[in-house]
């Protein structure tokens, strides 16, 4: 696998010499400081591919290759394949403002290996590799004539590729409702709750979602787990084959779930090892109610502050093969946004972003890493100052005791770069580096290529980095490029 990785970083550093972009920084820096780096050069990357500037503490510069559009794109997931080869998906649009949703796959030598695009921002919302190297997708597919009054909903659809781009095995979602599956709950005012009967949310045993549903894979060992906003929060377990062997709601239906505008997001890690499945979810103080009402049963609190609404996070822990186990929440005197969630060596571990009062003035947000034992208590929870604003897209497990924070930060300016930064599992900052555009950056997507390389898709110069597309893109205004940092 390293070998293939390596190849592909080689390429985009070879394509980088004819590049129209690019430069080179010089703050230095090694692995295990914190300094900070020089002011950030702006860099237009340029119409074809480039490097961007030295890193403080990220060796080496990132390589990267621009997705061409004619007018805007979001690059929305990345993955990479045991052999070295290279799939993401993005949304393009025309400059009619209609959008196709395409999947990309590079072999390790950075030929193209075969694409796929669909109408729509949602044809394709997830990907993920088998062990032996084909690529699971997860998307939404309109509904027909079946459903002339929701022109808008769409069936679950997941797929399976071979390398060659053949579909070996492609299946719809199948999830028959019970009546407790079919209500929307709302809190009032006052905390009373409310049932709402929702007909929207199927059509026969099919589940038919917006196309703001959320759908997220994992691939461990010979499974596939899917998690997604069906009928509430829920995890479909399947085999290789797409065949579904087993499901588990997590949270009911609660209208947050279908904002236009921030929904609430969930992750999902799985560790066969540890025979744990962590489902993250946001949430309010107000919504624990809702969730003891429906379940019949208590959460697991944790510092809990009593009388306020703020976003929390809650974590449900099920087995591999299903079984509840628990459900833990984090509740902090802060806003708190999820970026992911990591079990290891029988720990939860949490990585997000936290609205934090800053002793001078002022609210900032900060990056936290959050910490559960084994015995689902609280063990320890820190923020993480980067610098002015830190927003995390993602978080994930690098190595044991060392993960990866993706997103973006912004300094006084308000103009927001792409941000990587490895920690270790005590907060403490070991390398990390920022990508800067006129306007502005985000990593929309990461991947760990081992210890030493990043796999990531980046969206920039976006005048608004909300990542919901609106109907007519105009949420979306962005340029994506797919890179390797590290070396």
């Amino acid at each position: 696998m390293t070998k293939g990785i390596v190849t592909f970083a080689s390429l985009l550093s070879l394509l980088s010499l004819t590049a129209c972009g690019g430069g080179s920084g010089s703050s230095g820096g090694t692995a295990g400081q914190t300094n900070t780096p020089d002011p950030a050069e702006v860099v237009d990357p340029g119409p074809a591919t480039g490097q961007f500037p030295d890193s403080a503490m990220w060796s080496g510069r990132a390589n990267y290759r621009n997705i061409s559009s004619d007018v805007k794109n979001q690059i929305t997931k990345v993955a990479h394949g045991p052999d070295g080869s290279v799939c993401y998906t993005y949304a393009q649009s025309a400059a009619d403002n209609t959008w196709t949703s395409k999947l990309e796959c590079l072999a390790p030598q950075g030929d193209l290996l075969f694409s796929k695009e669909q109408d729509g921002l949602s044809a394709f919302k997830d990907i993920a590799f088998t062990p032996l190297g084909n690529l699971i997708t997860v998307g939404l597919q309109p509904v027909g004539p079946e459903l002339p009054a929701n022109p808008e909903r769409s069936y679950v659809v997941l797929s399976k590729f071979s390398m060659q781009g053949d579909a070996l095995t492609e299946t719809r979602l199948v999830d028959a409702p019970d009546a407790a599956d079919l209500i929307e709950y709302d809190v009032q005012e006052d905390g009373t709750i409310t049932t709402i009967p929702v007909a929207d949310l199927n059509y026969g045993n099919n589940p038919t979602l917006p196309n703001n549903a959320l759908l997220s894979l994992k691939v461990e060992a010979n499974a596939v787990y899917l998690l997604a906003y069906t009928y509430g929060i829920k995890v479909y377990a399947m085999n290789l084959n797409l065949s579904q062997t087993w499901d588990r709601q997590v949270m009911p239906t609660h209208f947050a779930m279908w904002r236009r505008v921030r929904p609430l997001l969930a992750k999902i890690a799985v560790s066969e090892g540890d025979d744990r499945i962590a489902v993250a979810f946001e949430t309010k103080d107000a919504f624990i109610p809702v969730y003891e009402q429906h379940f019949g049963r208590m959460l697991q609190l944790s510092n809990l502050n009593e009388g306020d609404n703020d976003e929390d996070i809650a974590v449900t822990l099920l087995t591999t093969q299903g079984h509840y186990l628990d459900t833990l929440l984090l509740d902090k005197q802060f806003d708190e946004s999820l970026g992911g969630v990591v079990v290891q060596n029988g720990e939860i571990w949490i990585g997000g972003d936290a609205s934090v009062q800053k002793p001078g003035g002022g609210v900032e947000r900060d990056f936290f890493l959050a910490e559960f034992a084994s015995d689902g208590s609280l063990h320890n929870y820190t923020l993480i100052d980067h610098k002015q604003d830190e927003a995390a897209v993602d978080f994930q497990a690098l190595d044991i005791g060392k993960f990866l924070f993706s997103g973006s930060t912004s300094s006084t300016n308000g103009v927001t770069a792409g941000l990587l930064l490895q920690v270790t599992n005590e907060a403490k900052k070991l390398r990390f580096t920022e990508f800067s555009a006129a306007q502005s950056a985000h990593i929309a997507a990461a991947s760990p290529l081992g210890n030493s390389q990043i796999l990531f898709g980046m969206v920039y110069d976006q005048t608004n980095i909300n990542l919901t597309c609106g109907a007519d893109g105009a949420q979306c205004n962005g340029k994506s490029v797919i890179g390797v940092a590290g070396q």
